[in-house]
């Protein structure tokens, strides 16, 4: 039913536009992409449903794309709002905690780290997760970004099962000086402050510098909840807040865990030299580190002695138990990377390209844990947790161009990721700097060798036929040779004595996927464009799933849920197809419009495996199947030269429909997948003055953990409330060279929850320079 009602909408929608208009309009302004094909190619002739955001430098007119400098973008999500085909959560927003572990991400419904995330075409996703960690993509360097949803194996790999995602960064065309500052007053309050520089020179050598800076102080998100029973026992108290948890059962909150204050530094380097018109280097490092703190928290109950720390309380009646570790977070943590990059492409012979590149990144990430029992807020024994991961990607391209009717491309790529966990025991566990003993290891490195090779055929390039002025096809495929290898182990310590001691030697382990694609491009008029794809994509385990125990805090009650690696998990796999239609109206209407459908198989999953307690228990598993059907439409009106509208919908159908391990998942919904979203808004521009406005809804989500759906419960924490947010910035440049701009999220102050409270009303005032 859900897929019929899916269906006719898309029917009803291509049907509204198939009498073709009176006159075609003028061309609107079109770029070159290459994330959907490896080459070259224009947006609107693209094999794909790409949407590209662009920075104010690349002058490509109102209505046709998104707008980078309309938004108050200090990441990554803050910039596509408007894209149908995502979905962010948590720390991919430039207003929250950052940390790989800390957001959420979906990509036509395929949710977490299955999709590739590219800085100029190199990956960020980790080694140890394949996560990201999105404050790592430094906004005032980005000239474009470049969406391209759908199953991408076929060209990328095995990350790009869900789609990619290409940050390209600004290139130096001449000598320039930029900087911004600012500060945002609200909830939360932070200031920012970014400088760069970029410079090209007669002898073909180019730089480009840039450095960031986000100080933010956090707001109070993280609340502290009890299961209480009726009962006559414990110590009288007051000041507990009647609630529930997310599954509906009745609460009570009893303080909060305090700010979690952050700070974030980011820089990069990139070097460029043209040593001709055909050949071109560029080679470059970028570092990046975030690090968060914690304050004192607020315990809401007092006895007739004051605040009630430990022990059995009762309210009114009600009984739960107080731990002072109840009020602690995992807190301070960080997270740095290092990455460095290089890139070659050059022309051996008329119509034939040789293109080249290599990456290499060594992360690291730690958090500080406490001991029940051991531990108290702010002191005491405790452990932390440190995983140290790199990551490799080097590939070899040929591209070119065989007679009239064929352009090939034919490469290869080789990646390795590597992991060194280690949980160590510390004997003050607020202080990073106290270790004694390491109590568990885990270690893996996994490689992936691929071959891969693509063919667009224009079989009707030359014949002039009528209603034919494009009709492009591609055929291509990947295989990938994919291998892993690792250990974990753990051994008791004098300060946790009853730890099971155990060593775990995993042997290699081997798996071969080749992943074909087809796609079809047609352009039967000037003012319409169609496309369509069938292809099939995969998605290895990574190496914290298969050797790393995993470790998230919880409520109802509060605690910690610990997720067991399986060294015997299968790569997931996906069958999807699309078709799509992009129209170009005289009245500078531009509709964008696909559905799509995607068929899941060995999707990792977590099952439950105790529930209901302070240390509960999942497992990484492989679902049977799921299915993910789905349609999104984008509609970009220019009413004036000075004012352009939009409205995005998409409406997505997920179900787990096999998983022979826990039959009571079938029928479930896939986790960070919201059903319904869309957003409305426009950009206006006049002389010296510009803004823009965004009404956006984001339907309900189930956390990945809750794999039964239980958390239905609306407007308490620990749940994933629907929202509708609305922003709004508004610019005016006081010369050629300084623009001052003063932007509100969250107009509304709508009060909603992502597991944690989100952000509410902020105002951001900032002045831009430009030399």
């Amino acid at each position: 039913m859900a897929r019929y009602h899916l269906l006719r909408s898309a029917g009803a929608l291509a049907l509204l536009f198939l009498s073709p208009p009176l006159r075609a309009q003028e061309e609107l302004p079109d770029i070159d992409i290459s994330s959907a094909t490896r080459t070259p190619v224009k947006l609107q002739e693209a094999p794909a449903a790409v949407d590209v955001a662009v920075s104010g430098d690349e002058k490509m007119g109102k209505g046709t794309m998104l707008t980078i400098e309309q938004h108050n973008a200090r990441r990554l999500a803050d910039a596509l709002t408007e894209s149908p085909s995502l979905f962010f959560r948590g720390s991919a927003f430039g207003n929250t905690t950052p940390g790989s572990g800390q957001g959420g991400f979906s990509m036509r419904g395929i949710a977490g780290s299955r999709s590739r995330i590219m800085i100029d075409g190199q990956t960020i996703n980790s080694g140890y997760s394949n996560s990201v960690n999105w404050s790592s993509i430094m906004m005032n360097d980005v000239e474009r970004i470049e969406v391209v949803p759908g199953a991408f194996s076929a060209l990328w790999g095995g990350d790009a099962m869900g789609g990619v995602v290409n940050v390209i960064s600004k290139r130096p065309t001449k000598r320039e000086f930029s900087g911004e500052a600012g500060v945002t007053a609200g909830s939360p309050v932070s200031y920012f402050a970014n400088v760069g520089y970029r410079d090209r020179f007669d002898n073909g050598l180019g730089i480009a510098v840039a450095l960031g800076h986000i100080g933010n102080h956090s707001f109070i998100g993280d609340f502290v909840t009890k299961t209480a029973v009726a009962g006559a026992s414990g110590t009288p108290v007051i000041g507990a807040i009647p609630t529930t948890d997310q599954n509906g059962n009745p609460s009570i909150i009893i303080g909060d865990k305090g700010r979690r204050p952050w700070d974030q530094q980011n820089g990069n380097l990139r070097l460029y030299y043209d040593y001709s018109a055909d050949t071109k280097f560029n080679v470059g490092m970028s570092y990046d580190r975030y690090h968060t703190y914690y304050t004192n928290n607020n315990n809401y109950i007092a006895g007739a002695g004051g605040s009630f720390l430990s022990g059995t309380a009762n309210d009114a009646g009600l009984q739960f138990s107080v731990a002072r570790t109840d009020f602690a977070t995992l807190q301070p943590s960080e997270e740095t990377s290092l990455r460095g990059f290089g890139r070659f492409e050059t022309k051996i012979a008329d119509g034939v390209t040789l293109e080249g590149d290599i990456g290499y990144a060594t992360l690291t990430n730690w958090y500080v844990n406490y001991i029940s029992g051991k531990s108290y807020y702010d002191g005491g024994v405790g452990q932390i947790s440190t995983s140290p991961n790199t990551r490799l990607n080097t590939s070899m391209q040929l591209h070119a161009q065989i007679g009239d009717f064929n352009d090939v491309i034919l490469g290869g790529s080789f990646e390795q990721s590597t992991l060194a966990r280690h949980n160590d025991d510390t004997y003050s566990w607020r202080n990073p700097d106290t270790r004694v003993a390491t109590s568990y290891t885990a270690n893996g490195e996994s490689t992936m060798t691929s071959v891969y090779f693509q063919d667009k055929v224009t079989p009707l390039k030359s014949f002039g036929l009528p209603y034919v002025r494009t009709f492009d096809l591609y055929f291509g495929g990947r295989y990938d040779m994919w291998e892993a290898h690792g250990s974990n182990s753990q051994t008791p310590t004098a300060y946790q004595p009853t730890l099971l001691a155990f060593n775990k030697d995993n042997p290699l382990r081997q798996e071969n996927s080749f992943s074909p694609k087809f796609s079809a491009v047609y352009e039967p008029f000037e003012w319409v464009t169609l496309h369509g794809s069938v292809g099939t994509a995969f998605h290895p385990p990574s190496l914290n799933q298969l050797y790393s125990r995993a470790f998230t805090t919880k409520t109802g009650p509060v605690g910690v849920r610990t997720t067991e690696s399986d060294p015997n998990l299968k790569s997931e796999k996906l069958f999807g197809w699309e078709i799509g239609a992009n129209f170009r109206l005289p009245t500078r209407t531009k509709i964008q419009a696909t559905y799509f459908e995607n068929d899941l198989r060995d999707l990792i999953y977590q099952q439950v495996i105790v529930q209901g307690t302070a240390n509960d228990v999942n497992r990484n598993v492989n679902v049977g199947r799921a299915y993910v059907h789905g349609i999104e439409a984008t509609v970009r009106q220019e009413v004036t030269e000075e004012l352009a509208l939009f409205g995005v919908v998409t409406r997505q159908d997920t179900r787990v429909t096999k998983n022979d391990a826990q039959s009571s998942m079938v029928g479930k919904v896939l986790g960070d997948v919201p059903r319904t979203s869309f957003a409305l808004g426009g950009e206006w521009k006049w002389r010296e003055w510009s803004a823009s406005a965004q009404v956006k809804y984001t339907g309900k989500i189930f956390g990945n953990s809750d794999t039964l759906n239980q958390g239905v419960t609306n407007g308490v924490f620990g749940t994933y409330d629907p929202y509708t947010l609305v922003n709004a910035k508004i610019s005016y440049k006081i010369d050629e060279n300084v623009t001052f701009s003063v932007a509100g999220n969250n107009l509304l102050n709508q009060r909603y929850y992502q597991y944690y409270l989100q952000p509410g009303l902020t105002i951001t005032s900032s002045l831009s320079v430009r030399y």
